[in-house]
């Protein structure tokens, strides 16, 4: 028999129920506006972007687009636009743009992989992608401390190289030309 004092359904019992229930409803209303807030509001993941020429698709450029997928939930790769090649380097690259791209989209690393811009400021495709990570080349001729400048927001980071002495697109390209 029970006391009068103490029932099962006492004050302190009805107390603890409650603010476990309150509890337990904030947490799940909490965990919903969490998931809301990463589906609704994309520019919460962080995205990557890198670029290069991609000539003589090699291991070298696998690896640089993995370890540039590592830094983010999302990575955009630029491939350069054959005038550009031409501009920069100052030689067109072996494969043009179109094989160029075809064979980083066919590596399956990358979310997204596209042409770059044409004309002379490489950096608007930048702008329009709004990235929170920009991985740059080893021996990318890019200024961390300029393009930082231009993308404050931005994390600017230089990957390393993957046996340069093996995989580097001239090696391939002076080969082709032999």
């Amino acid at each position: 028999m029970l006391s009068h004092d103490k029932t099962p359904f006492d004050n302190s019992f009805f107390e603890l129920f409650i603010t476990i229930y309150i509890a337990c409803q904030a947490a799940a209303a909490c965990q919903l506006s969490i998931v809301r807030l990463f589906v609704n509001n994309r520019s919460m993941i962080n995205k990557v972007v890198c670029g290069g020429t991609f000539d003589h698709f090699h291991p070298g450029h696998t690896y640089f687009l993995k370890e540039a997928r590592s830094l983010g939930d999302n990575l955009t790769v630029v491939v350069a636009r054959d005038e550009t090649v031409l501009r920069i380097k100052g030689f067109l690259p072996t494969d043009n743009e179109e094989l160029r791209l075809q064979n980083v989209k066919n590596a399956g690393i990358a979310d997204e992989v596209m042409l770059g811009n044409y004309g002379e400021d490489l950096f608007t495709i930048i702008d329009d992608i709004s990235p929170s990570v920009i991985a740059l080349g080893y021996d990318q001729r890019m200024s961390e401390t300029e393009l930082g400048c231009r993308f404050p927001k931005c994390r600017i980071i230089r990957l390393a190289s993957f046996h340069p002495e093996k995989f580097k697109s001239s090696y391939f390209r002076d080969n082709c030309n032999s």
